[in-house]
């Protein structure tokens, strides 16, 4: 029995297309002068894969890792996570790094079910493009001092990462009333 499963998820991973990271993009927002919040818009499947198993091709990944003991997910993806983070690098205009970050990972059971959902599109079709929508990992960043500048040395995992920034411009509509100028 598992000598023929291992032939399916050899027969799947060699006729499945390759699969291509679309690009990463990273928002960060200037909510006030110390406080940004961040989210980084991820192809997770193919980051996961380039850190916890970058050997595998992206099919074999999937079809392995989906069926996978959940402990031994939950404990490979919270270290590849964690060795992620630790070379992710937001420093502000001087060179400093943010006094607090707070960063949020899609759940382990969101990141198992996802590649579980892949891993059925590769079995029932297998040279179907993977259709997966961007994971989101939300964060929280606070800078000692007021900072109009941000750097970001991203983990290579994440391939290139294209950065867009903004400060929000708020007017206030009355009710009833036609608002002020919303300007861009």
């Amino acid at each position: 029995m598992l000598r023929c499963m291992a032939l399916a998820v050899w027969a799947v991973a060699s006729c499945a297309q390759a699969h291509e990271l679309p690009d990463n993009r990273a928002t960060f927002v200037m909510r006030d002068g110390k406080h940004i919040t961040a989210t980084l818009y991820l192809n997770l499947p193919e980051v996961l894969r380039r850190a916890m198993s970058p050997q595998r091709s992206f099919a074999e990944f999937v079809l392995v890792y989906s069926a996978m003991d959940p402990v031994r997910f939950k404990e490979s993806v919270e270290e590849a996570e964690a060795r992620m983070l630790k070379a992710m690098n937001i420093t502000d205009g001087t060179g400093r790094v943010p006094v607090e970050q707070k960063w949020q990972w899609p759940t382990v059971d969101e990141t198992r079910a996802e590649l579980q959902g892949l891993a059925a599109q590769l079995i029932i079709a297998p040279n179907a493009p993977p259709h997966d929508d961007p994971a989101e990992v939300h964060g929280d960043l606070i800078t000692a001092r007021p900072t109009a500048v941000l750097r970001a040395k991203f983990p290579v995992e994440f391939d290139r990462v294209l950065a867009v920034s903004y400060r929000p411009k708020q007017v206030w509509s009355e009710s009833g009333s036609v608002s002020p100028d919303i300007g861009f």
